[in-house]
């Protein structure tokens, strides 16, 4: 019973080694990997550096993955890559091997899984022509300098010194904006110019956070180089000393006459805003954004409002006077390098709001003198002045800025005194405006000028008198006969700047036109002369008595005087030497 046991189990072993060897074999036929390369081109002579191209070909006699890697003669390392075929059949691989020397070897393929498969070495052959005797440019050392300004090494690595009388430029760019340029002929130390030559730069754009610097030696390719694919060098760089930080602030934000909303921006830091404000232009640019009831509304870049970089210095200021216009009331909120691109002391003060209401401004349409007098009273007229309070008038232009006295203030008339300051001058133009109480902005147009008078006499005639009675411009009409006497008075007196010096006369005319008189054309009833003048502000009289003609015709006439009538003073005003006039009606007797 034991020995049939035995002769059952040494049967069904070797059945059991008999299977297992005819699925290894099955196994390995369905697993069969093929692999081949070759180079191209197999044999190079020419200027070097050289790149030879090898392409393959993978196949394969059951789907699956396959992993495999390129090995060479120089024993360099490549990565592992996996090809996954659906289905039985082949795939092209390639690689390239770029050489700068002359060199003979091989590039093979290596199947690593789902077996261990080696390709034909695929030889080639460089030999490499005599290079010729030139320099060549590179970057070794992008960092932050002292002061947190870049700092640059440039070498020229070359066979050959740089030509006599070269010169070359470097652009340099942070986090892919180009800054601008430096001139490599003007180290901070070293010189490029002989072979293995070294130069440091020491570059005017600061360091003020982490940014990827790239660097371009020889950019517009002034010098001819042995190698003109190393030029260029990338490093990321940050600020490497402590310094004092600006700090951006929103000062003020108000309307201006137009109603659009101006902003006043301060540095009130102890540091400097720094150069890269003005000269890094790009879409995140630091900034005033401005919105108007919460809405987005837009804004400008420091660098376009203020391009004289009033900004960087401790408590500098600048102002931005946006488009943004305020109808009625709204909130405007302003905030400054809400882009975050300025490091500061504070960046939780780069936000203001205020709530502002747009004005009718007043608007200065003209004047109601010909020209004003120093000491004298000017008449502004207009609209929209509003009441006085907060406000004033003055006078401004040719450097001064004069205040004007008010007499009476209304909406659409203001009268003021003109001080006798010597800074105004007579014959000069000067423009009046309606100004805030403290100076410190134009509430109105300030495009209205009026001229100061010179200094003329101005003679008025200031009482009249008829047979003792005042004549006003109501006077009751009076019936005289022809060869009639009666008693007038005249008063005079000179309003102007500056005495009547000469002779003038003063007349009684008769006119048939009421209004038609003031005219030396007129009848002349009687006339006498002032030969001493009449000096500023002081007035004289005259008593007498006329007769009305006896061939005068018959009919209402309108007696006035007339002072200056023969026109023998310049004055001021002309219009003032007649004055009301005594209705008559001349019958006979």
């Amino acid at each position: 019973m034991v020995r049939k046991k035995a002769i059952i189990i040494t049967i069904v072993s070797f059945l059991t080694t008999l299977f297992l060897f005819t699925s290894i074999r099955v196994s390995y036929a369905q697993q069969r990997i093929t692999a081949t390369l070759s180079a191209h081109p197999t044999s190079y002579s020419g200027k070097c550096p050289t790149t030879i191209e090898f392409r393959g070909r993978i196949t394969v006699i059951k789907p699956g993955k396959v992993q495999y890697k390129f090995i060479r003669s120089d024993g360099a390392f490549a990565p592992v890559k996996t090809l996954t075929f659906k289905k039985t059949g082949s795939k092209e691989v390639s690689t390239t091997w770029t050489i700068g020397k002359s060199y003979s070897g091989w590039v093979a393929i290596h199947v690593l899984y789902p077996r261990d498969v080696k390709s034909n070495k695929a030889r080639f052959k460089i030999q490499c022509a005599a290079q010729a005797q030139l320099p060549d440019l590179v970057v070794k050392t992008i960092k932050c300098g002292p002061g947190n300004k870049l700092f640059l090494t440039v070498a020229n690595i070359g066979n050959s010194p740089l030509p006599p009388g070269w010169r070359a430029v470097a652009d340099i760019f942070f986090d892919g904006v180009k800054m601008g340029h430096i001139d490599l002929g003007r180290p901070t130390s070293g010189n490029i110019t002989p072979p293995g030559g070294i130069a440091d730069y020491l570059v005017a754009f600061d360091i003020v956070k982490p940014i990827t610097v790239k660097v371009f030696v020889d950019a517009i390719n002034d010098i001819k180089e042995s190698n003109e694919r190393n030029n260029t060098k990338v490093a990321k760089v940050k600020p490497c000393e402590e310094v004092a930080l600006p700090d951006l602030i929103i000062e003020d934000i108000d309307l201006d006459r137009n109603c659009q909303v101006v902003v006043k921006v301060k540095n009130n830091g102890p540091g400097i805003v720094p150069d890269t404000v003005w000269t890094h232009h790009h879409p995140k640019s630091a900034g005033v954004y401005l919105y108007i009831n919460g809405k987005k509304w837009g804004g400008a870049t420091i660098w376009k409002f203020d391009p004289g970089k009033s900004l960087q210095s401790p408590g500098g200021k600048a102002t931005y006077t946006s488009k943004l216009k305020v109808s009625g009331t709204a909130t405007i909120t302003a905030t400054i390098d809400h882009t975050k691109q300025v490091k500061e002391t504070n960046e939780g003060n780069n936000k203001r709001a205020e709530r502002l209401t747009c004005k009718v401004k007043p608007v200065i349409t003209g004047y109601g003198e010909k020209c004003g007098m120093k000491g004298g009273r000017l008449t502004i007229l207009g609209r929209n002045f509003g009441s006085r309070s907060g406000k004033g008038i003055a006078l401004g232009g040719h450097g001064i800025h004069v205040d004007l006295i008010v007499v009476s203030w209304s909406d659409s008339k203001i009268i003021a005194k003109i001080p006798d300051d010597p800074r105004i001058q007579e014959g000069q133009w000067y423009y009046t405006g309606i100004e805030k109480a403290d100076h410190s902005a134009w509430l109105s147009n300030i495009n209205k000028n009026i001229t100061i008078c010179k200094a003329l006499p101005d003679l008025h005639v200031v009482n009249f008198k008829y047979e003792g009675r005042n004549v006003t411009f109501d006077f009751p009409l009076q019936v005289v006969a022809l060869g009639a006497s009666k008693n007038l008075e005249i008063s005079i007196q000179n309003w102007g700047t500056a005495d009547a010096v000469g002779d003038f006369s003063v007349g009684i005319y008769l006119s048939t036109v009421r209004g038609g008189g003031c005219r030396p054309t007129s009848i002349k009833l009687w006339s006498t002369t002032v030969s001493t003048g009449l000096p500023e502000g002081e007035n004289r009289r005259f008593s007498f008595t006329i007769t009305i003609p006896t061939d005068l015709s018959t009919g209402n006439y309108w007696m006035y005087p007339m002072v200056d009538d023969t026109n023998r003073i310049a004055e001021r005003y002309e219009e003032g030497n007649c004055s009301n006039s005594v209705p008559l009606r001349v019958v006979r007797r």
